[in-house]
């Protein structure tokens, strides 16, 4: 189900927009929603990327870790 909004815009930003849209055949809403679906895929991307980053940081920190404690651990078994 799509969703009725309504926007007012500045005359510098609509103008270009409604150009862009009838070059390519398509309503100003239309261009609109492909903006907004863009954005939302971009967002995604970004919060996964930032997310294995910080997986990968983890990752990197419990591996200086193990491999700080883990001769103490060898040397106390001997």
């Amino acid at each position: 189900m799509k969703a009725k909004i309504s926007i007012t815009l500045r005359p510098e930003l609509y103008e270009p927009i409604q150009k862009e849209a009838n070059s390519r055949g398509i309503s100003l809403s239309g261009l609109i929603e492909e903006a907004l679906e863009f954005w939302q895929q971009h967002r995604l991307e970004k919060d996964l990327k930032e997310y294995y980053q910080e997986m990968s940081a983890f990752h990197a920190e419990r591996a200086l870790e193990e491999e700080i404690l883990l001769p103490e651990v060898w040397s106390e078994g001997k």
